[in-house]
């Protein structure tokens, strides 16, 4: 049996809601300049619809993306 997928920030379960691809920023430590113009620090995360409203930029994924 597998894990059910779940909101990065409220730690949700989807089931079969819509779930949105937002990028989130790593702040558990310090990057340099240079990491930080690449997107070092930068990852993708998956959120549900409620969470999703907090970020300026999330795109709706579907659960075969996720």
């Amino acid at each position: 049996m597998t894990e059910p997928l779940r909101c990065a920030d409220c730690l949700h379960d989807f089931h079969d809601g819509p779930r949105f691809a937002v990028i989130k920023e790593d702040t558990s430590r310090d990057y340099t300049i240079e990491e930080r113009l690449v997107g070092g620090g930068l990852y993708q995360a998956i959120v549900c619809e409620n969470c999703a409203g907090w970020y300026d930029h999330s795109a709706e994924v579907s659960p075969e993306q996720a």
